[in-house]
């Protein structure tokens, strides 16, 4: 006799260097300074000219008291947008707004100002401790209110409303806009206390505590002429600026500046969920990724190459920048084919092209990259060129490029990334060659090995295996976050080498390979790293807490390791932060089925229902838990749902046809099977499910 398939687990996704430069062994315990903070106003005295520069910059406005000094707009002007209407008051020199949305008003004091230029935002006081970005933004140029995602009405239970997690400062802003930022989050009580030692971005933001510097200065011999990070260095200054300009993941709550990215952050890759597919910035990017990426890094350029630490601003303005280093041959029309004066005779029209953020924000790529509109043609990328001859197509710049520097074009990564992430019959020749090319940057290998794991062939398993001891730990990272997918027996015979990797960010992955093994097999040595490192582990998913993924890698945690009661508390503070995320409906699903609780199974995926009706996988496991409680229509209706929705998999044709042939309707599951195998012709259950009608 032939069974409805059930549910099935599903499973989602410090070393520094001693004095004589050799590598400290790894510890699993955190930095700590013997260094206390001690305000910018210390270190006046003896940079005078830096503290100048820094107060006219945008680090010094990143926030600031909500006071006449600092704010810009007009709080005497009213505004509406998007169902939600605003008014503004100025009330014994304090400012407020009254928010009215979805047939409520409330009234809040603004605390904070948050930046300066093209746009500045306020924060309003909410409760918990937590301060909310209002969305109503002034547009410093225009000097008028603008909504943000204008158009777009966001209700009021969804994440991304200024109400919610998604525009909430101690979680989304708090560690870039402010110095030595504690976010201090109770995940039991979803309170916060977060601190910070100064209101904006300072000087200890990127240098470190000075207590120690100040001190090493009153004496005869400087021991410490850099406090915490030597900024002179390409790699730490780098790391430095990319711990706020970079799309990244928090790995513990800690504010001050490291000259290790990796210990204290995973950095996003150029992967086409937030890159176009070449790896060009689509989503807010933050800059940080794309440098990497650069042939300007590679040749070991510095963000103060270009731009003043203190102050921001470029150190040149128009070519003159560029002409620092670069040949003047390259400021002439027979490089850029543009009249002079015209835009397309500036560098960075061409070599850093840009996209439009925050409704008015218009930041440039630091990919640094020759135009390559023949890549638009070919596969729909965006191209320099045609952002400004917006009337042109890709195919006339591409026409141009050709008259002008012939028809080859010198290699760019992009030309093996964008057919690697097609992921194509040639995929794996092009992501290979991406991680066998000793000029392409460590971001870009990251990011084949995160294509890679979805390239069928046995060698993407074997290069990606390989990725493991790669020198770049973003790479060896990368693959270890792939690994985690592989067969648990793979995942034991190379994960627990991880462990001891001298990078927290690869020691983490490594470790999630390893959640739920069996501890008892470990020899003291190996338990040992295991335990050292879950400590690591377990302050990264804390780290993250205030976040509903954070929730969600805690519930998988908890599930993993066989605690039930801890998994569903996490998931369901992850739907509360915010009911239209999927995998706790499915999740939590999954763990009620295990205990055989049918009608907390019911209630879950009703509820994920409501927001995701459309979704295969809610009404495939609501059919099987109808099934279970007896209740055949509704069973054969959600499992048909999920079969509609997904016709090619295999598990949904499955137990929707054989449902039909229980329920008397034989000739249509016949009928249905037919359709399903000229799908999968080969599918194992779909061909037993075939000898079995044949048969009776």
């Amino acid at each position: 006799m032939l069974r409805l398939v059930g549910f099935v687990c599903l499973t989602l996704l410090l070393v520094g260097c001693a004095e004589n430069g050799e590598k400290k062994p790894f510890k699993a315990e955190p930095i700590t300074y013997h260094n206390e903070y001690v305000g910018a106003e210390s270190c006046k005295e003896c940079h005078a000219d830096a503290y100048k520069d820094w107060k006219k910059s945008d680090h010094y406005f990143s926030m600031q008291p909500a006071t006449s000094e600092f704010v810009k707009a007009n709080f005497e002007q009213n505004f509406k947008a998007d169902q939600i209407s605003y008014q503004f008051t100025i009330q014994n020199q304090k400012y407020f707004v009254e928010i009215s949305e979805a047939g409520k008003s409330q009234k809040f004091e603004v605390a904070y100002t948050f930046g300066t230029y093209p746009l500045q935002q306020y924060l309003l006081r909410a409760e918990n401790g937590r301060f909310q970005t209002l969305r109503a933004s002034w547009d410093v140029e225009q000097e008028k209110w603008f909504h943000q995602s204008a158009g777009d009405v966001i209700e009021p239970h969804d994440w991304l409303s200024w109400s919610k997690g998604g525009q909430n400062w101690n979680t989304m802003c708090s560690s870039c806009h402010s110095t030595h930022v504690r976010k201090n989050y109770n995940e039991n009580t979803d309170v916060f206390n977060t601190t910070y030692e100064e209101v904006n971005v300072a000087c200890e933001s990127c240098h470190g505590p000075g207590s120690e510097h100040i001190r090493s200065h009153q004496q005869t011999e400087v021991s410490d002429p850099y406090a915490v990070v030597n900024l002179l260095d390409q790699k730490n200054q780098v790391n430095t600026c990319g711990t706020c300009h970079a799309r990244r993941t928090m790995l513990e709550d800690l504010g001050d500046p490291h000259s290790e990215f990796l210990n204290r952050y995973f950095p996003q890759t150029l992967n086409n969920a937030f890159y176009e597919a070449d790896g060009q910035i689509q989503e807010e990017d933050f800059v940080y990724a794309s440098f990497l990426s650069s042939r300007m890094y590679r040749n070991h350029v510095k963000c103060s190459d270009c731009h003043n630490s203190h102050s921001g601003h470029l150190k040149q303005q128009g070519n003159a920048l560029c002409l620092q280093c670069h040949e003047n041959s390259y400021d002439s029309k027979s490089h850029h084919h543009h009249e002079v004066g015209q835009a397309g005779a500036e560098c960075i029209s061409c070599h850093m092209d840009g996209k439009m953020y925050m409704g008015n924000d218009y930041r440039r790529d630091h990919s640094f990259r020759i135009p390559r509109p023949d890549q638009s043609v070919k596969y729909g990328t965006s191209n320099a060129c045609n952002s400004c001859h917006k009337d042109q197509s890709a195919k006339w710049a591409a026409n141009h490029v050709t008259k002008w520097f012939g028809p080859e074009r010198a290699y760019h990564f992009s030309d093996d990334l964008i057919p690697g992430s097609e992921l194509g019959d040639k995929a794996l020749m092009h992501l290979k060659n991406l991680l066998e090319n000793d000029s392409v940057s460590g971001i870009v290998k990251a990011t084949a090995v995160d294509y890679l794991q979805y390239v069928p062939e046995r060698e993407a398993g074997e290069l990606i295996v390989g990725a493991l001891v790669h020198p770049d730990p973003l790479v060896r990272q990368n693959a270890y976050a792939v690994l985690v997918h592989f067969p648990q027996e793979v995942k034991d015979t190379y994960a627990m080498k991880g462990l001891s990797d001298p990078i927290k960010a690869v020691r983490l992955m490594a470790f999630r390979c390893l959640i739920g093994i069996d501890l008892t097999k470990l020899t003291s040595k190996s338990y040992g790293l295991w335990n050292d490192v879950q400590a690591e582990y377990m302050t990264y998913l804390k780290a993250n807490a205030d976040f509903p993924s954070g929730q969600v890698m805690l519930g998988e945690y908890y599930q993993q390791v066989k605690n039930d009661q801890k998994s569903i508390v996490a998931f369901k503070r992850a739907l509360k932060m915010d009911s239209l995320i999927l995998s706790p409906y499915t999740n939590l699903a999954i763990i009620y089925s295990g205990k055989n609780d049918l009608m907390a199974v019911r209630d879950i995926l009703s509820a994920g229902l409501i927001h995701f009706p459309d979704q295969a996988a809610l009404n495939y496991y609501m059919g099987l838990n109808e099934g279970m409680l007896e209740q055949s229509d509704l069973q054969k209706e959600y499992l048909q749902r999920a079969y509609e929705l997904q016709p090619s998999n295999a598990r949904y044709a499955y137990n929707y046809i054989l449902t039909l042939y229980q329920t008397d309707q034989k000739n249509k599951a016949k009928q249905e099977l037919q359709k399903a195998l000229k799908l999968q012709p080969n599918n194992q259950r779909l061909l037993e499910l075939n000898t079995y009608f044949s048969q009776n």
